[in-house]
């Protein structure tokens, strides 16, 4: 984990942080006054602490550097909106009880009613299989169709994503996932995320997210037949040396 490889009290691009060897700053705006944090949160690292680790986490290392720099501030932090461990990217964080009742509840209706008062957009890499995969592809980006699945509640692993719920699970509660492709790109993905020789073709693609599940993006892009690059749990080619153990999923 490379929780320690970044100053969690200063800002990305801070120019008191010189050398690269040094810990970079992970915020990227600061609003006191309404109590929020807009961060660059890292791959790898998790938003919130659990039983094995109560310290290694977005949470708890924003919490320490704030509190020294606002000693006698009544700071409370937390992570209405939440990125995957492996997801890296753009991350809200509140540093007011009163801001994080407030993004929550956005978020809620976003995902039940879908009301579009907060936009969530990710961009990721895909693993192409078959030919007519790009025409697919441009074919949902061109429409702007909803895509729909359903997840199956259990917390089991990978999670369980279909295109109609199955309703040989008596007693199994199914959540509706939806999303949009909004672009794509054959561009060259630089050397951030590289994958295997063996890998196929690989597609960068921009992607609305409607509803707030788990795992949803890479449940619902491995179900349609493209897996994210990197990951291995839904199906997807494990990247080159130099990048393993990412998911080329960005939230932005």
């Amino acid at each position: 984990m490379n929780v320690y490889n970044y100053d969690w009290g200063s800002r990305v691009g801070d120019p008191m942080i010189a050398s690269n060897d040094e810990q970079k700053g992970v915020i990227i705006h600061e609003d006191a006054y309404n109590g929020f944090l807009i961060i660059r949160k890292p791959a790898g690292i998790p938003c919130h602490g659990y039983v094995y680790n109560s310290r290694e986490n977005v949470v708890s290392m924003l919490t320490e550097s704030l509190k020294m720099r606002y000693p006698n501030k009544g700071l409370s932090i937390s992570c209405p909106q939440r990125l995957d461990t492996e997801t890296s990217g753009v991350l809200a964080v509140a540093t007011r009880s009163s801001f994080a009742s407030y993004l929550s509840k956005l978020l809620e209706r976003k995902t039940l009613d879908g009301e579009a008062l907060v936009t969530k957009r990710y961009q990721c890499f895909v693993c192409l299989r078959q030919t007519n995969d790009v025409h697919r592809i441009e074919k949902y980006a061109s429409s702007g169709e909803v895509i729909t699945h359903y997840l199956l509640s259990d917390r089991t692993l990978p999670r369980v994503f279909r295109d109609v719920p199955d309703e040989r699970d008596v007693g199994s509660k199914w959540l509706e996932c939806r999303l949009r492709i909004v672009a794509f790109s054959k561009k060259s993905f630089g050397s951030t995320f590289r994958a295997d020789t063996s890998s196929g073709d690989i597609l960068k693609v921009e992607i609305e997210l409607l509803t707030g599940r788990p795992h949803q993006i890479r449940g619902q892009m491995s179900a349609m037949g493209f897996p994210l690059l990197g990951d291995e749990m839904y199906g997807g080619v494990s990247c080159a040396s130099g990048s393993k153990n990412r998911i080329a999923l960005h939230c932005c």
